[in-house]
């Protein structure tokens, strides 16, 4: 019973319906997160990196606290620097250090080679840093900045060292159906002086001092190098991107929902019929019974048990050509005409 079930509802289109709507419903939440980060982001006050910026916390924003707000200024280590591992006499705050192992694999299922990589390692160094203007020696502190959406790092230094195994490791890996083709080393860094705009939560603390911090709402942190404008022109882009990606997927569904309806009511519809000429053959059969099954010498013969009187009709062909019990076994076209059988309905002869 359970495997009849199984093979009634867990059909293609049953399949691509449920995936179409678990997939619209992950990007449609993704698509409302974004919405609000971006209407947290374009109506935040940009406030000035000056020496009225505490002040303007205490007076005008209750706990001295602006939920959502918006500094530019620019990048000061707090005490020791960062020193690059490849470029001499840079100095940064932040620094992130990646090896990458790039291969080709052969896969069973396109049956091509394609390139693949698999991330080593990645280590993240990082200080305390503030952002600073040029016309105070004010300094706004930034918290926790790896929990900004994405680091804002440059790439300084990139070298890719080819694999040399040789033609026997050349020879195994084809076998094998992976060839190493090298590791790339990577390294990034936020140098110090870096202007960079960055979104959160703006404090005064005890000590008369300010920070910025992730947004407390749950909003995403934003730390980037590109203005207040370009940033919101960089979140409107990603918003109509979602946007036309839950609308398609929106109208597949619905599509998908109309035709699975309208499959089902066809079903029944078929189903239904399907009893009703059940219901008229059986009444056929009580009716020869009735009459000890002898027709009248008028009346044609079955043509295949040559026994019984005819007493259905073939359609769409239209013979009349077969009893009750002959039309059962019967699949496919009529013994006639070999015409396709579409339904078998009783018929009544005068």
């Amino acid at each position: 019973m359970s495997f009849d079930w199984l093979t009634q509802y867990l059909t293609l289109e049953n399949v691509c319906l449920g995936v179409n709507l678990v997939t619209l419903s992950v990007i449609y939440k993704a698509y409302r997160s974004k919405v609000t980060n971006f209407e947290a982001v374009q109506t935040a006050r940009q406030l000035d990196i000056d020496n009225n910026l505490a002040s303007k916390l205490l007076e005008e924003y209750p706990n001295a606290t602006a939920v959502h707000a918006l500094i530019r200024g620019q990048v000061k280590a707090i005490g020791e620097k960062i020193k690059s591992r490849h470029m001499r006499g840079a100095k940064a705050v932040i620094q992130e250090c990646c090896l990458t192992e790039h291969k080709i694999q052969w896969s069973p299922v396109s049956r091509f080679w394609s390139q693949t990589q698999r991330e080593i390692h990645r280590i993240i160094n990082y200080v305390p840093f503030a952002l600073t203007s040029k016309h105070s020696n004010v300094m706004v502190e930034v918290l926790d900045p790896q929990e900004c959406e994405s680091i804002p790092v440059n790439c300084v230094y990139e070298n890719f060292i080819p694999n040399r195994e040789g033609l026997s490791g050349v020879f195994f890996g084809w076998l094998r159906g992976e060839q190493t083709k090298g590791i790339e080393e990577q390294e990034f860094l936020l140098e110090e002086g870096t202007t960079l705009t960055a979104f959160g939560t703006l404090t005064v603390m005890d000590d008369g001092s300010v920070k910025l911090m992730p947004p407390t709402d749950g909003v995403c942190y934003y730390l980037t190098q590109l203005s207040h404008p370009a940033l919101v022109s960089k979140l409107r882009s990603e918003l109509s991107v979602l946007r036309v990606v839950s609308f398609v997927l929106g109208c597949t569904a619905l599509g998908l929902s109309c035709y699975l309806v309208f499959t089902w009511w066809k079903a029944r519809q078929a189903l239904a019929q399907r009893r009703k000429d059940s219901m008229r053959r059986e009444e056929a059969r009580k009716q020869r019974r009735k009459l000890n099954r002898e027709a009248p010498a008028d009346v044609p013969c079955c043509v295949i048990c040559r026994t019984n009187p005819v007493e259905v009709m073939v359609l769409e062909c239209g013979h009349v050509c077969l009893c009750t019990d002959c039309s059962e076994l019967v699949s496919g076209s009529c013994p006639m005409c070999r015409s396709p059988i579409k339904r078998i309905v009783a018929a009544f002869l005068p």
